[in-house]
């Protein structure tokens, strides 16, 4: 299994605790393989909702950090507005202090917009977008009650809850930040007329996967819907039976595990050995120095099932994490694309 290290790294300043600087950020790092993948929590906190499955199965490298206010990093008293933008910027800051250039994000929540945001700021840094309990809808009347306990009585959350809070974050302090999220989602739901991603989630180029609990107590009816329209590439994983974490939950984590391990292997070729255009295309991906980036399926053998799978019989044909593109124009157009950004 893989082991997190735990490391600190200094980055100038962050929004979330303006008039700090510099400040000193707690992050975990394990494991290897491209591309890293950068795992941002949500409002409870990373140990909460940890990633053991993905990580212990997953040939990557994962950096998890506490963003400030949580875990290891810097306490704060009240999260700014806007937080998730300025928790974006936070986090662009120590990527560029751990000298990432580029990555793929997984978000959990509150960490999926901040990803999402991330993705809209500068999307030519990352090579994935994955979503997890992604939140759209800012006033939510399910979960009013939710976020009035955080702020006015989070002990009532139970034992078990509580010390696994105070664990992470520590006795003297969960409480403070535990107040905090709740209270920000209060006005959150009482400026329903602003957008968590100003109103440009169209705009979104990054290949994104979305996965989410059917059963998810934090998400409104119909809250999807939006990406579903401005984001129509967007690969959505609906998972039966799972609630706000499916990637922690014992019956599902394996499950997410495996969408993601195929969303992040990012393109695949799907060939014939005898096929002329496809004989084209594999000549074409070694001239552009992509052989490292593409996986090669044989769609008479390995890759037959699952090329059925995407909806494709047509050869050749690239998968690129969220579509399947056919036709040798189309292809080249990707490849070049690809080639560009390398």
């Amino acid at each position: 299994m893989t082991e997190l290290v735990s490391r600190r790294e200094t980055i100038e300043g962050s929004p979330l605790l303006p008039g700090t600087r510099p400040i000193e950020l707690h992050y975990r790092d394990g494991g290897r393989g491209e591309p890293v993948v950068v795992v941002l929590h949500g409002g409870w906190g990373y140990d909460f909702y940890p990633h053991d499955d993905a990580i212990a199965t997953l040939d990557r490298r994962f950096i998890i950090p506490d963003r400030t206010g949580y875990g290891g990093s810097p306490h704060i008293a009240a999260l700014p507005p806007k937080f998730h933008v300025a928790a974006a910027i936070e986090t662009e800051r120590l990527l560029g202090a751990l000298g990432i250039e580029r990555c793929a994000l997984w978000g959990h929540s509150d960490g999926a917009v901040i990803a999402t945001v991330l993705a809209l700021r500068n999307p030519e840094r990352y090579s994935g977008l994955i979503v997890e309990a992604i939140h759209v809808d800012r006033e939510k009347p399910r979960s009013r009650e939710f976020f009035l306990q955080m702020v006015n009585d989070p002990d009532a959350f139970g034992e078990r809850v509580t010390a696994r809070l105070a664990a992470e974050h520590g006795t003297d302090y969960w409480r403070t930040i535990i107040r905090a999220g709740g209270q920000a989602w209060l006005d959150i739901a009482a400026t329903p007329e602003e957008d968590f991603y100003e109103h440009r989630l169209h705009e979104l180029r990054v290949p994104m996967l979305v996965i989410h609990g059917a059963d998810d107590p934090r998400t409104e009816p119909g809250e999807l819907d939006r990406i579903r329209r401005e984001v129509p590439t967007a690969r959505i994983e609906m998972i039966e039976g799972g609630g706000h974490s499916p990637h922690s939950a014992r019956t599902t984590a394996a499950q997410v595990t495996a969408i993601v391990a195929d969303f992040l292997r990012g393109h695949v070729l799907y060939h014939r050995i005898a096929e002329p255009a496809s004989a084209a295309i594999r000549l074409r991906v070694v001239e552009l120095g992509l052989k490292s980036r593409i996986d090669f399926q044989n769609a008479e053998t390995d890759g037959k099932d699952e090329l059925t799978r995407l909806g494709g019989q047509v050869t050749p044909a690239l998968w690129d994490g969220t579509r399947l593109i056919s036709g040798v124009d189309a292809i080249e157009h990707e490849l070049a694309r690809l080639a560009q950004r390398s």
